[in-house]
């Protein structure tokens, strides 16, 4: 039997104990700035006039000429020219573009450095011959797709210039796609399925022309039959080429063997090229790695029918009891920063509206978890975006808060309509998180400064295609906005959208293929924003004397991020700029100054790259 002494000494522990946790929440809760979000620091937007006018051959007076301009022929419809503007934008390269093949001797205009062709605008058994004259000068060309195989089997000078030696079969099924190393950031890659459910991964074109390329070509990436893998030893070029490289004179040749150029995967797949013609690449990137959970938290108790007979509990224990904590636990194993859109509800038209009592609670989790809070404008069809607007802004002047919502999720037909309001709440909204198409910009800056950032996948998914995609946005930008959509959990359609099963997949995605990718900084949305703005507007040049590269930067404010390729060489010492190695031959250099000097040095046992002739490679 417990004393009364006991019992009494007990009770006082006890007394002093929940004192103690309570008051530390209490004074918890009095001195966080829960309210305040610390990505709406202020800041001095730079000047964004005339940085996505069309380029020219013919550069303003002043400007550096030593690089040449690039080239494109086909038509501004083309898949392609997007891709290829998008790029020549992203690089800070002056783009000329002809609709047709020219004769052009360059005498009243700079030569191009590269020419890059799309084969829709080409008749090859006219205009082959200009094309071979383009490389006779020297000038790079990059058939960014070919023509039709009976086109190429029929023309000597088309397959000299490509360096084919002899089609093998107008059409062959491939067991899957190889992709060598040193050629996109993240290392090589077999996209061939070896277990069950890598099956559902499969989404690449596996039939194409069968092209067996010459031995002093160079292939990046080939079709895998099993009957040349069985060969030893296997040599890569009588593979199905897919991407390759030909040496013709002083000029390189490259070819891409289907349409990997018309989506983004196009943006890495061009800097690659250029990475390989050249005996280093320098080139700004965004350094920045988003996760986006959309339409979460959702204030309004909405398909609670549905969420009672899954989880048995109401729509609001749900997002608070089961997602948050799992999610909150993934991310931080894993290092990300998360992005939440709010939606105060996205049916307008019932009876059940938003309770603004659980505002406080997400915020005080954002804060403790770094994550940042931004606005979701998705609604149900039969509202505009203009009422949306208008309803949302009496749920927030309800909540009393006084947080800075400098983020938004919206289709792109949705952001004039934000702008344009008059809802205070919605008033710091400087970058804005929209569905990505490959026939609009990746990225992009307003003239006031306002960003627009493409949401590249889902993270529940990652199949052949997006991981390929991945390392081509990643090798041109540094770049990642990945998307967990959580208006699935909510209104699911399929067992697949429930949470635990939706967990499992994105949790896996999350752990795994970012790992190669895992130098660049992870960032909420505004925090990306802010680099996007740096990185749109800086102006750079860069030159190699010996074993030194000298870069200038001209209009950047505080910092800027470049990404380096070498070949066999590494860095040695540097000034102006601190660097990290994210794989061999690949560095991160996190720019401070406006002139930066690096001092490569050669690796031991790695031989000196060199250009290559047309036997050598």
């Amino acid at each position: 039997m417990v004393s009364f002494r006991k019992f009494f000494s007990i009770l006082i522990m006890m007394a002093v104990i929940l004192f103690m946790f309570q008051f530390t929440q209490v004074i918890k809760e009095q001195i966080s700035d829960y309210d305040v979000n610390p990505y709406a620091a202020e800041e001095k937007l730079p000047d964004f006039g005339g940085q996505d006018q069309e380029r020219s051959d013919r550069p303003p007076e002043g400007e550096d000429q030593s690089r040449g301009p690039i080239v494109y022929i086909g038509e501004e419809s083309f898949r392609t020219a997007s891709i290829v503007r998008q790029w020549c934008s992203y690089t800070k390269r002056d783009l000329a573009v002809w609709a047709r093949v020219r004769e052009d001797s360059w005498e009243t205009q700079r030569r191009p450095e590269y020419i890059l062709v799309d084969s829709a605008a080409v008749d090859y058994g006219k205009e082959t011959g200009l094309l071979k004259a383009y490389a006779d000068q020297g000038i790079h060309l990059i058939f960014l797709n070919l023509p039709d195989v009976s086109a190429v089997e029929s023309n000597e000078m088309l397959k000299e210039l490509l360096g084919i030696h002899h089609v093998q079969a107008e059409q062959v099924e491939t067991e899957g796609i190889h992709l060598f190393g040193d050629f996109l950031l993240g290392g090589a890659y077999i996209y061939r399925p070896e277990r069950e459910e890598d099956k559902k991964r499969q989404d690449l074109a596996l039939t194409m022309p069968w092209y067996v390329t010459l031995s002093g070509t160079k292939t990046y990436m080939v079709g895998m039959l099993d009957e040349l893998l069985r060969e030893e030893p296997a040599k890569n070029e009588y593979f199905p080429a897919v991407i390759w490289r030909n040496s013709y004179h002083d000029a390189r040749v490259y070819a891409v063997n289907g349409e990997y150029m018309s989506g983004f995967t196009g943006l890495g797949i061009l800097s690659g090229m250029v990475y390989e013609t050249e005996s280093y690449a320098l080139y700004p990137v965004v350094n920045a790695q988003n996760l986006l959970l959309t339409d979460y938290p959702v204030f309004a108790e909405e398909n609670a029918e549905a969420m009672e007979r899954i989880y048995s509990r109401p729509p609001k224990a749900v997002q608070q009891d089961i997602v948050w904590p799992s999610l909150l636990s993934t991310v931080r194993r894993s290092g990300w920063k998360l992005t939440c859109f709010l939606s105060p509800q996205y049916e307008y038209l019932d009876e059940a509206e938003p309770s603004p009592e659980n505002v406080r609670f997400y915020l005080q989790q954002f804060r403790e978890s770094s994550a940042e809070a931004g606005l979701s404008l998705r609604r149900q069809a039969g509202i505009s975006i203009r009422e949306k607007l208008q309803k949302d802004a009496e749920f927030y002047a309800s909540t009393g808060s006084a947080y800075r919502y400098t983020a938004a999720c919206a289709a792109l037909e949705d952001i004039p309509e934000l702008r344009a309001g008059e809802e205070p709440y919605a008033a710091d909204i400087k970058t804005v998180a929209f569905p990505a198409s490959a026939d609009r910009p990746l990225v992009f800056c307003e003239a006031d400064g306002l960003t627009g950032q493409g949401i590249v996948g889902n993270m529940k998914s990652h199949t052949y295609s997006e991981d390929l995609r991945l390392r081509g946005i990643e090798t041109a930008l540094g770049y990642s906005n990945m998307q967990i959509d959580m208006h699935e959990v909510l209104w699911p359609e399929s067992e697949q959208s429930h949470w635990e099963k939706l967990y499992e997949k994105v949790s896996s995605n999350m752990d795994t293929y970012w790992k190669p990718f895992a130098g660049f900084e992870k960032t909420t949305l505004s925090e990306s924003g802010r680099r996007l703005r740096l990185f749109q507007n800086l102006r750079y040049m860069d030159r190699r004397e010996e074993d030194r590269i000298f870069l200038d930067v001209e209009q950047m404010d505080e910092e800027s991020w470049f990404l380096l390729r070498t070949h066999g060489e590494k860095i040695g010492n540097i000034q102006g700029a601190e660097y990290e190695e994210l794989e061999k031959d690949a560095y991160l250099l996190h720019v401070t100054e406006e002139h930066v000097e690096i001092g490569l040095e050669q690796d031991r046992g790695v031989l000196t790259y060199t250009m290559p002739d047309a036997k050598s490679d």
